[in-house]
């Protein structure tokens, strides 16, 4: 079935119908000259993989935690956050803070643009790595601070880290979106650990 006006490009499309084969993006049925198209996503295993990874993350960052006390006790971060989102933005400064860290936080890269004009010193960025403007936001911040640690927030992990070294961050991580607070933290010391 086709709508207004993409029925001219879209020629006649026939209905998308549940079924067919598994692990099959298309089927054709020969006797109703019908073709069945299924999304390649699928919400279930995106779900049970997701919480995989985040599992995974979890165990990673509760070693590295550990590791890390000595270091979160004697250093208070000065972090940049650059999110669009304004709940989740607003999520990571809450955490930010109550991990003593001082934050600066931002939604649009004309935001960015006027913090790092003032010429205000970071110790690290959290980004969310699904920004619109994500590759022009690294770049800034790569000219401004080139070896500034950046943990970006991604569903994506290898989209991440691909965007990241293109821009030319140095030192980063990535992080799932839905990431305790604490983890983050630890990942921005880890980082500045690592210089």
């Amino acid at each position: 079935m086709t709508h207004g006006s993409c029925a001219a490009m879209a020629g006649d499309a026939p209905e998308a119908e549940p079924g067919g084969p598994p692990g099959d993006d298309v089927a054709a049925t020969a006797e109703t000259g019908r073709t069945t198209v299924r999304p390649a996503f699928d919400p279930a295993s995106y779900a049970r993989d997701s919480e995989a990874r985040l599992r995974a993350h979890s165990a990673r960052a509760e070693q590295s935690h550990e590791r890390l006390k000595p270091l979160r006790a004697c250093i208070r971060l000065v972090v940049l956050v650059v999110d669009p989102d304004p709940v989740g933005r607003s999520a990571i400064v809450r955490g930010l803070l109550r991990g003593q860290c001082q934050v600066t936080a931002v939604a649009t890269l004309e935001g960015l643009d006027e913090v790092l004009g003032n010429e205000e010193v970071f110790d690290g960025a959290v980004v969310n790595a699904e920004h619109p403007a994500v590759r022009s936001i690294l770049d800034t911040i790569v000219a401004v601070h080139p070896s500034l640690p950046v943990v970006a927030l991604a569903m994506e992990s290898p989209v991440a880290v691909g965007r990241l070294r293109d821009a030319g961050v140095v030192r980063f991580a990535v992080c799932p979106r839905e990431t305790a607070t604490d983890v983050l933290l630890d990942a921005l010391y880890e980082q500045i650990a690592s210089a």
